[in-house]
């Protein structure tokens, strides 16, 4: 039985090998494809800004969050915040009054007491930790009446989204330099000890 399956396994070898060999000797039946097409010059492409997109979190009045992404629109002069594939906001920079950073630190108690019926201990861990958020605040007027925006950010975007904020509609960023005043003390603090 040994025999036959050596010779059988000889013979699957041997097959597909001719295959592979008679494949690479027999000319080729399709065509290559045909080039890409180049981009056109630059001088003959129109100049337009293009849009940034960042993903943050919307705030409601009841301090709910929902996901969405932030526009900063050039070609548009606007910042369009979308959820969901909606339009929730959208605000014309010649209506901007002002940008405010805040960053806040806050104990997980809520989520601490969900664990802890779970597990005391793994609960009261989540009630020590605490949770770090990055704040955006938009005010602006519409018809005469002041309207305000409150965005969350992402720790890894935080930092671009309001270098994009400045340079897209060329206003300051309120509080963030006091941010990073206050992180630079910190460190000096901790290099002392």
């Amino acid at each position: 039985m040994a025999c036959k399956s050596v010779s059988l396994s000889t013979a699957v070898f041997l097959l597909c090998f001719s295959l592979i060999a008679a494949a690479q000797d027999a000319p080729s039946t399709t065509q290559a494809a045909p080039p890409a097409p180049q981009a056109p010059p630059a001088a003959q492409t129109p100049a337009r800004a293009a849009d940034t997109t960042f993903k943050v979190k919307l705030a409601d009045a009841k301090g709910k969050q929902a996901d969405a992404n932030m526009v900063l629109s050039d070609n548009n002069k606007n910042i369009v915040v979308r959820v969901a594939d909606r339009d929730a906001v959208t605000i014309p920079y010649d209506q901007l009054d002002k940008f405010s950073y805040e960053y806040t630190k806050k104990h997980r108690i809520t989520q601490g007491a969900i664990v802890m019926v779970a597990s005391l201990g793994a609960g009261a861990i989540v009630m020590l930790t605490k949770s770090k958020s990055h704040w955006l605040y938009i005010d602006f007027h519409e018809q005469n009446a002041p309207k305000s925006v409150v965005l969350r950010m992402d720790k890894h975007d935080y930092k671009n989204i309001c270098d994009a904020v400045k340079t897209h509609t060329g206003k300051e960023v309120a509080g963030l330099e006091d941010d990073k005043a206050k992180k630079e003390k910190s460190k000096d603090k901790k290099k002392d000890k």
